[in-house]
């Protein structure tokens, strides 16, 4: 049983139904988006209320990095059932087919940030999503370099 938490919404949903194609017994337990917003804001407990009684088993968080393994890390011990807590990026919307994934030359020549850079404008945090890219591609290995 899996609870898909995070991504924009119906995308989790459109994501499950994805996946049961190609894993037919896969079975979902739950889904919750998060909604951006003040007043769109669900607490956590309720969150984790949820999660406790789907029972699920596995619990795909899509809240970005580093927000997800944060939420994960804060929210552990209150997992109930779940065995395996798991920060996925933005994995939902590509298995949901809302992103579609770079070419698989771009991938292979290990330059999939390429669409993400050029293509962040067509997303949420534009602005943040291209900084993580920068971050990530010039500024780390640059700072190694110099060290």
């Amino acid at each position: 049983r899996i609870f898909f938490l995070g991504a924009s919404h119906g995308v989790a949903e459109q994501a499950f139904l994805q996946l049961h194609q190609e894993l037919p017994n896969l079975q979902l337990a739950g889904t919750e988006t998060l909604r951006r917003g003040p007043w769109g804001r669900v607490p956590n407990h309720r969150i984790l209320d949820r999660i406790r009684r789907s029972r699920a088993d596995i619990l795909l968080v899509a809240l970005g990095f580093p927000r997800q393994e944060l939420w994960i890390y804060d929210h552990r011990e209150e997992l109930g059932n779940v065995k395996l807590a798991v920060g996925v990026g933005r994995s939902l919307d590509y298995f949901s087919g809302r992103i579609h994934r770079p070419s698989a030359l771009l991938r292979k020549l290990g330059l999939e940030w390429m669409a993400t850079w050029f293509g962040a404008h067509q997303h949420f945090q534009s602005k943040q999503r291209r900084q993580r890219v920068w971050n990530a591609v010039w500024h780390f290995p640059w700072t190694l370099l110099l060290k």
